[in-house]
């Protein structure tokens, strides 16, 4: 179970924000939908692997392989970079700084001096040891890890590919979505059984004083009798950049 465990928190976060990123939108083809399935079985496939036959005796310390390093690290930047892509208001001068002094501090572990500081904050909390030379031999579990790493990257790429060629929304906030990509203001009022859509401009006038407008600056779309709706929209002057939309006024 432990190692079981350890293989899936390895690339198991990282693989999960890249699936549900590329996912989100909808419009995968064929042949990605078949890379993002194969490399979700690979890497249960590895699990199952680790599991029936574990890397290493109980008690014993394994640093992780070259390759698993780098296909970690790979999916780490995937993932980053998949998230910045999907959601681009968190693209700011804040997220280069943080990693700019991630990267600055990544570099510095290559510092004797630096690598003993970390050595003693790290001692507490864990004992820093490599039993590497005890590792436990099984060609079959290292193949299935081996698919497992190669197609975690042919996933993130084809998952970054299909971001990138797609559009994406500019901007995280509802209130300026509907401006954007064209929708009219429409509001809706749903009158009470005593009243009738012959009543409209009454209704319009209630719907105006309730937002400390006048009532030549709403019009009325359309009434559903059958449904007791009323459709209209803002026809005032155009709402500044500053100013909260009506529509999100009559919403709130």
């Amino acid at each position: 179970v432990e190692a079981a465990a350890a293989e899936a928190a390895s690339l198991g976060p990282q693989f999960c924000i890249v699936l549900a990123l590329a996912d989100a939108p909808g419009h995968a083809y064929l042949w990605q939908n078949a890379v993002y399935g194969l490399s979700s079985i690979a890497l249960l496939a590895s699990i199952v692997a680790c599991a029936r036959s574990p890397p290493k005796a109980g008690g014993m310390a394994l640093p992780p392989e070259l390759h698993e390093t780098f296909v970690c690290l790979s999916l780490d930047a995937a993932a980053a970079v998949s998230i910045v892509l999907s959601y681009p208001h968190l693209n700011t001068w804040l997220l280069w700084v943080c990693l700019f002094a991630l990267l600055c501090l990544a570099a510095c572990a290559r510092l004797p001096e630096v690598k003993e500081v970390y050595e003693d904050w790290l001692e507490p909390l864990l004992v820093v040891r490599s039993d590497a030379h005890k590792r436990l031999p099984d060609p079959q579990r290292q193949l299935l890890r081996r698919n497992a790493w190669a197609l975690g990257l042919v996933c993130a790429l084809t998952a970054l590919w299909d971001i990138t060629m797609h559009p994406v929304p500019t901007t995280g906030y509802a209130s300026s979505v509907g401006s954007q990509v064209g929708f009219p203001s429409f509001m809706m009022l749903r009158w009470q059984p005593a009243f009738s859509d012959s009543q409209s401009d009454l209704m319009l006038a209630a719907a105006a004083g309730s937002l400390g407008l006048n009532t030549n600056s709403l019009q009325v779309e359309k009434a559903f009798p059958e449904h007791r709706l009323l459709l209209f929209r803002y026809a005032g002057s155009n709402e500044s950049a500053t100013e909260v939309p009506v529509r999100m006024l009559w919403q709130a």
